[in-house]
């Protein structure tokens, strides 16, 4: 539709700009004048008068000619990479499977195939900048990959979040309440107890002996989410940077496989003196550990009414009975709620909300991708357009989780919903695509007699793409940045 408008709008610009050389021409105006009048040169006016006194009508288009691709064959496409590939595939994995299909198409499919999955899968959530040091703590478990003094086999790690210093990490003989109480108590003893104390819901946090010493010293604790360990995501990441110190510095001292106590507190005392979260001429984890200010009892009794008062808002809004005794899955998301808008309130934390694509799909192997070819195959040659389904394997999501996928290959469209997985690409070469076409054919059309996808409002439908002209991979590289997301998002 685009080009004919443009079409259009240029067959009108030379018609105007020969009627425009006629009336000069009438008035003994020159026509390299009148050209000039235009701002093209003579020749090209002379050739638009040559072709409008010869009456040709249309205007060809310039450069290559356009390719074009039956809707059918489009969809099969889509199909093939929503159901079997998913978006982690090449050109080259493509064309033997394809062969009939230019590769200018291709491209383009798999290009806003790839561009939609993205969208559909991205992950939305919030960049979390903490104000106070020494307001919020975050501990955590990690197991040793070797022994600790031959006798421990756990780091306990405790870091404070706005100045981003570790407290602890030192070695453990197990993961529970005993051995974390004394550490989190010579802490509160030596800087003072924090506002807030983050963990995830392991057996030794969500303690009884925990929460009681936690009510006694006036500290709030905020569990993450079930199954979601990016919820507490910075004492996470920090567990594996004080892993590598510890490794390095044991690797010095000549025992790689045998860590001790000095080795983990070289690596906590590496950890703190050397990074620079703030950028290079930012303060390190202990300069801003030194000048953070201590909390003081008035900033704690104001947080603690401040949290009395969101913990009921937040117990009306979830729906929860503040008489009955809740279950502890239910009080932590209680507390969740509540902690995280007295934090936003009292101006201890700034919450972004933020939009990541989702984690990159991992790759099958040769076998697999046999197998899943072989049984799209099969299904395509079936015949059993409405009562056949077949399961895939359990496929990588974009949160991380896996389950196996139901489809049904009854659909012309490829749909896209909440419950729809985002298949696993293969890594796949000339070689394996060419042992995968052996043992099936290929079936390009689609029966006419298939019903259509439902109406579904809250789901997106994958339609197949226009005809387009083929033009180079660095003028769409060029020009895809341009392109407004709504209309690059969605396959036309």
């Amino acid at each position: 539709m685009a080009q004919r408008r443009r079409r259009k709008w240029e067959c009108h610009a030379r018609h105007a700009a020969v009627a425009y050389a006629d009336r000069a021409a009438r008035q003994k105006v020159p026509q390299c004048q009148a050209a000039a009048f235009l701002g093209i040169p003579p020749r090209t006016l002379r050739y638009w008068k040559k072709r409008h006194a010869e009456g040709v009508p249309e205007l060809r288009y310039r450069g290559r000619p356009p390719v074009s691709c039956n809707v059918e064959s489009r969809n099969e496409v889509i199909r093939f990479l929503h159901r079997v590939t998913g978006p982690a595939v090449g050109i080259p994995a493509l064309r033997p499977l394809f062969p009939a299909m230019p590769r200018v198409i291709l491209e383009d499919l798999l290009r806003r195939y790839r561009h939609f999955w993205r969208r559909r899968y991205r992950e939305n959530g919030f960049e979390l900048t903490w104000h106070h040091g020494g307001a919020v703590w975050a501990m955590d478990f990690s197991e040793a990959p070797h022994p600790i003094d031959g006798i421990y086999s756990y780091m306990f790690a405790v870091r404070d979040l706005a100045s981003h210093r570790q407290l602890a990490w030192e070695p453990v003989a197990d993961e529970t309440a005993e051995s974390a109480l004394p550490i989190l108590q010579r802490l509160f003893d030596e800087h003072g107890p924090p506002l807030v104390l983050k963990s995830d819901n392991g057996s030794a946090f969500i303690s009884e002996t925990i929460r009681s010493a936690m009510l006694a010293d006036v500290v709030a604790q905020l569990f993450s989410p079930p199954r979601r360990p990016q919820y507490n995501g910075a004492v996470e990441r920090s567990n594996g940077v004080h892993k590598v110190y510890t490794q390095q510095h044991a690797v010095i001292e000549g025992h790689p496989c045998r860590w001790t106590s000095d080795d983990l507190e070289h690596a906590r005392h590496l950890a703190n003196t050397i990074s620079r979260p703030w950028g290079p001429t930012g303060p390190t984890p202990e300069e801003a550990w030194q000048k953070r200010s201590p909390i003081t009892d008035a900033q704690r009794q104001q947080f603690q009414r401040a949290f009395t008062e969101a913990r009921i808002e937040a117990a009306n809004d979830l729906g929860f009975d503040r008489v009955e005794t809740l279950r502890i899955a239910d009080r932590a998301r209680l507390d969740r709620l509540a902690l995280s808008r007295t934090l936003a309130r009292l101006e201890y934390l700034t919450m972004k909300r933020v939009t990541r694509p989702p984690s990159k799909p991992r790759r099958l192997s040769h076998e697999e991708l046999t197998r899943r070819v072989r049984a799209h195959r099969a299904d395509q040659n079936s015949g059993l357009a409405n009562d056949l389904t077949y399961m895939l394997p359990p496929t990588c999501t974009s949160s991380g989780t896996s389950q196996a996928k139901v489809s049904s290959p009854d659909r012309v469209t490829a749909k896209l919903s909440e419950n729809t997985q985002a298949s696993c690409a293969p890594r796949t070469t000339r070689k394996m695509l060419a042992s995968a076409c052996k043992h099936a054919t290929m079936q390009p059309a689609v029966d006419a007699n298939l019903p259509p996808p439902a109406d579904d409002k809250t789901s997106t439908t994958l339609t197949s793409a226009h005809p387009e002209r083929a033009s180079p991979s660095w003028l769409r590289r060029l020009i895809t940045p341009f392109v407004f997301r709504h209309k690059a998002a969605s396959i036309r």
